[in-house]
């Protein structure tokens, strides 16, 4: 087995990645949303969120999880900080353990 390097190839993956450069655009495109945001409270995470919930009237974690192509325990953390801070409301769904989520006046009042 071969375990030399060559040097200039990788330095030459390092530069050209584009999936390097695209996770920095999408970090930088997000900072530039969050300071838009800021005199709101939140970020644009928690916009995306709140949008997604008004949009998705079905509004329970698995339907939000997959529109938003996300997990459902970070989606999970995301949903009790936005509760929390009373722009959205849990209610119980068609099932008992299913949770439905609503915007409140206050999320609704963030997306207008």
């Amino acid at each position: 087995m071969n375990t030399q390097v060559d040097h200039a190839l990788v330095v030459g993956i390092a530069q050209n990645c584009l999936c390097r450069k695209t996770r920095a655009a999408s970090r930088m495109i997000t900072r530039c949303y969050d300071e838009a945001l800021e005199p709101t409270g939140i970020k644009i995470t928690q916009f995306t969120l709140l949008v997604s919930i008004y949009h998705n009237k079905i509004g329970n974690i698995t339907a939000l999880a997959n529109w938003l192509d996300t997990e459902r325990t970070a989606l999970s953390r995301n949903l009790k900080l936005l509760s929390q801070e009373g722009f959205i409301r849990a209610e119980h769904g068609v099932h008992h353990n299913a949770k439905i989520y609503n915007l409140t006046k206050k999320g609704e009042a963030i997306i207008e």
